[in-house]
């Protein structure tokens, strides 16, 4: 679940205006050009520009309302860890002032913390070293907002790499953000915690779910999934667990000719079920029209929820009222 990518400040800058609020707009362009500099080439695991990933923390950090020095921290949050052969704590402080660099520091120094004693007091123990750590409530507000979107990114991730993360965020991060009553990222983080710490659940509660559609009446179904990775990996799952349906997917590089194949397996009076996986939003958004007439229905997963979001009709919402 990714959502828009961003490798420029001006949706941010959108939501600092909406706000009502002062803010210092020329510190935090001038923030945002320095990291951008120092980020160059960088990538994430996705493949995704890594100032990306900053943008879209300061864009999570301004829809709660923090101040100025907070957006420049955020944007700046991994420079000196990530970046230390171009920049370091004191060309921060000299650049953009001492709160920033103590926020900056506060959040390098919180980057891992292992989560392998699943006992509450050693859990606690840790929740207590984090909020010590932090002279400024802002650092672990922004590490907050920098979990979310990690967690927002976590299909790009290895398997292994997806459940620790998922762990140590439902036992140390979920509850410190009750704790500092942001009750709207603490279920958020739960949720997507949940998607990876449950999986083979969540999958089976899915596929459960499309049994039921697809066994209720003959003919073709689409399944839009948030992903390629979770398309894969549901995909799968519905394969081997119904033999008798027949599965077509979406792949990330699609000719013409498998577009149309896609497409030709959609037989208008097919002898057995086909389920067809897509991604939302993808090469498929100008051809449903096409297939309207030889599918059932449709099937949306819902993203960042444990359970699956199925509804009938609301391809619509993702491909231009086509459906």
């Amino acid at each position: 679940m990714t959502g828009e990518v961003h490798t420029d400040i001006s949706r941010l800058l959108e939501i600092l205006e909406a706000s009502g609020n002062n803010y210092n707009i020329e510190k935090i362009n001038q923030a945002f050009e320095y990291a951008a500099l120092l980020h160059e080439g960088q990538r994430r695991k996705s493949g995704e520009a890594y100032i990306s990933h900053p943008i879209a923390v300061a864009e999570i950090a301004a829809t709660l309302g923090l101040d100025s020095d907070s957006m420049c921290s955020a944007l700046l949050h991994d420079t000196v860890e990530d970046c230390a052969d171009k920049t370091n704590l004191k060309e921060i402080e000299k650049r953009f002032g001492a709160d920033v660099a103590m926020i900056v520091d506060g959040l390098t120094k919180i980057q891992v913390m292992q989560v392998e004693d699943k006992e509450e007091a050693h859990l606690e123990t840790l929740r207590k070293m984090l909020l010590a750590m932090s002279k400024d409530v802002r650092v672990i507000i922004i590490k907050l907002c920098d979990r979310l979107h990690n967690m927002r990114t976590l299909d790009a991730r290895s398997d292994e790499k997806q459940r620790t993360t998922a762990l140590e965020t439902m036992h140390v991060y979920a509850p410190l953000a009750h704790r500092l009553g942001m009750q709207r990222i603490k279920q958020e983080l739960e949720n997507i915690s949940l998607r990876y710490l449950d999986r083979d659940a969540t999958l089976a509660e899915i596929v459960s779910v499309i049994g039921i559609t697809v066994h209720s009446h003959v003919g073709n179904y689409m399944v839009f999934c948030p992903s390629f990775e979770y398309l894969d990996r549901l995909s799968a799952f519905v394969e081997a667990k119904m033999p008798d349906l027949a599965v077509i997917r979406q792949t990330r590089t699609m000719s013409r000719a498998d577009r149309e194949a896609f497409l030709s397996a959609l037989s208008p009076a097919p002898e057995r079920s086909t389920v067809a996986f897509a991604v939302m939003g993808g090469v498929f958004s100008e051809s449903v029209d096409l297939t309207g007439d030889r599918l059932v229905g449709s099937i949306v997963i819902g993203v960042g929820l444990p359970g699956p979001s199925l509804e009938r009709e609301a391809c619509a919402d993702f491909y231009d009222e086509k459906c």
